[in-house]
């Protein structure tokens, strides 16, 4: 760890312990609530290698189904996050490379937690309808689901493409 995410990890810290004890108490037990979970994406993960090593044994439309809730219980942790945040009033630290290092406190915090529920109810969603159209055998549904994740993943590929881009371009001016 660089210098700088160790200086933005100890300032978080710092204003953690600087708060009043019930939100040090809520805090303490949202990162057990955050291993607890991390503890079930890992059980999902478990279960559908197991189900992929088994596939002889069982019905082989359930092998994309534990693919799905799999890919679907990484929501429950980004969920659990998100009310740290809005229970707590402080985002973490985002450490993102070649970016100022900063943790987000108050309102600002509040949004990004409820955007982070949020968003993990969305993509929770979007995986159990992908596991629906496979148990069932729905197509034109599944054809859709498969529409809508081809245009945000491109989409999204796009922005970060063009972004760089830009930056790139802007910088050697």
């Amino acid at each position: 760890m660089n210098n700088t995410r160790l200086t933005t990890r100890f300032q978080f810290v710092q204003y953690i312990e600087h708060r009043p004890q019930n939100m040090q108490k809520i805090d303490r037990w949202m990162k057990r609530l955050e291993a607890a979970s991390l503890g079930v994406i890992v059980a999902f993960f478990l279960t559908a290698l197991q189900v992929s090593i088994n596939s002889t044994d069982i019905n082989t439309i359930m092998i994309p189904v534990a693919w799905f809730s799999f890919v679907a219980s990484c929501t429950l942790l980004i969920a659990v996050a998100g009310l740290h945040s809005v229970f707590t009033g402080v985002f973490p630290p985002v450490l993102l490379p070649e970016r100022s290092q900063y943790f987000t406190t108050g309102f600002g915090a509040l949004v990004m937690g409820w955007l982070m529920i949020a968003l993990a109810i969305a993509a929770a969603l979007f995986w159990g309808v992908f596991a629906y159209a496979t148990v069932f055998d729905d197509i034109t549904l599944l054809e859709t689901s498969i529409r809508i994740f081809s245009i945000v993943v491109g989409g999204g590929a796009l922005i970060a493409v063009g972004t760089a881009l830009l930056k790139q371009a802007l910088k050697s001016r």
